[in-house]
């Protein structure tokens, strides 16, 4: 049963999920893989609590851009760890950020390849909650800081970067996060590399003349800045 907040949500994000629904039909009747992957065994390996799906109308929000986001899915560890260990530099001293992180799994990960900073942005407070809460159960050298906020007005850190999104929202946040990093970038050139995972929006990037792809490893699309 639905409480009369989650009803209002409900009935805000509904028409912005008909195109999308749609597409994925589409692709299942194609024989394409549709969005989403098999559970693994990650919460099992590590006594966290990263694996249960949440509905986007059951999501609070610190602003309405929640109806440009998607419900929490948990990205499979294997495809983080296969995308970072593609990037073709040294990320160790880069801060790791995941837009969108859910419940931290993507951080989680991050953390087990030496990454010192590790920061992941929500615009969920429960789902942060539920990241911070992971976060005291996880054992690891590296500083792990979750951000309540809207990734589309949140201020990027002046340092090299690895970027990852689990494809968290839809373009019209995409590209203002994008116009964002371009011009916290040019105000301060650094290397910054991007993991687009399941990039249902990768036309946002093409617009991007700053931004050049670099590879692609299983769902997932690798961009390099490349901005002086």
């Amino acid at each position: 049963m639905l409480t009369i907040s989650e009803l209002a949500r409900f009935l805000r994000v509904v028409p912005r999920r008909i195109p999308a629904k749609v597409e994925s039909l589409l692709r299942a009747v194609s024989g394409k893989p549709p969005y989403g992957f098999p559970p693994d065994d990650f919460d099992e390996r590590t006594g966290l609590e990263t694996a249960s799906h949440v509905k986007i109308y059951k999501l609070d929000s610190v602003n309405g851009n929640y109806v440009h986001a998607q419900g929490y899915v948990p990205v499979p560890a294997k495809i983080v760890t296969q995308a970072l260990q593609a990037i073709r530099a040294d990320v160790k001293n880069h801060t790791f950020v995941d837009l969108g992180c859910g419940k931290g799994r993507a951080l989680f990960v991050a953390s087990t390849f030496g990454m010192q900073r590790i920061i992941g942005v929500e615009i969920s407070p429960s789902l942060v909650r539920a990241t911070l809460d992971n976060v005291a159960r996880w054992k690891s050298g590296s500083d792990i800081q979750v951000v309540c906020a809207d990734a589309s007005e949140w201020e990027w850190p002046r340092k090299d970067l690895v970027v990852f999104l689990y494809n968290p929202f839809d373009d019209v946040i995409l590209s203002k996060v994008l116009e964002n990093l371009h011009r916290s970038l040019c105000a301060k050139p650094r290397d910054v590399w991007i993991i687009y995972c399941s990039a249902s929006h990768g036309r946002c990037f093409e617009s991007q003349k700053w931004i050049e792809e670099t590879g692609r490893v299983g769902p997932s699309i690798l961009y390099h800045a490349a901005v002086s």
